[in-house]
């Protein structure tokens, strides 16, 4: 998360905070790219599809929270979710392997 609104094209605790306030502790910021990015996503989906997970991040700063909503409902970033909360309990994620729905 920035730690300041000082140069950043988006409203922080929007952008980072669900309508509910919850936060989205995937959502991580590069300073140096100007850009937002899915750590989840990143590190569970090898197919780097999403503008969150590709090299350049996400940066379309007029739609940004349209697109973030949208990615957090995406299948494949449920699925790298789930991967991520079973690698966190160090069990075996090979029965989370990302494929498209039929």
């Amino acid at each position: 998360v920035p730690s300041s609104q000082i140069n950043v094209p988006f409203k922080i605790e929007k952008a980072f905070n669900r309508e509910n306030q919850s936060p989205r502790l995937w959502l991580t910021h590069s300073c140096t790219k100007t850009a937002l990015f899915c750590s989840v996503c990143l590190a569970f989906d090898e197919r780097r599809l999403s503008n969150f997970n590709n090299s350049g991040g996400m940066c379309d700063w007029k739609h940004v929270y349209q697109i973030i909503g949208e990615h957090e409902k995406k299948f494949t970033h449920e699925k790298c979710c789930d991967a991520y909360f079973v690698f966190k309990k160090n069990r075996s994620i090979n029965k989370f392997s990302i494929a498209c729905p039929p």
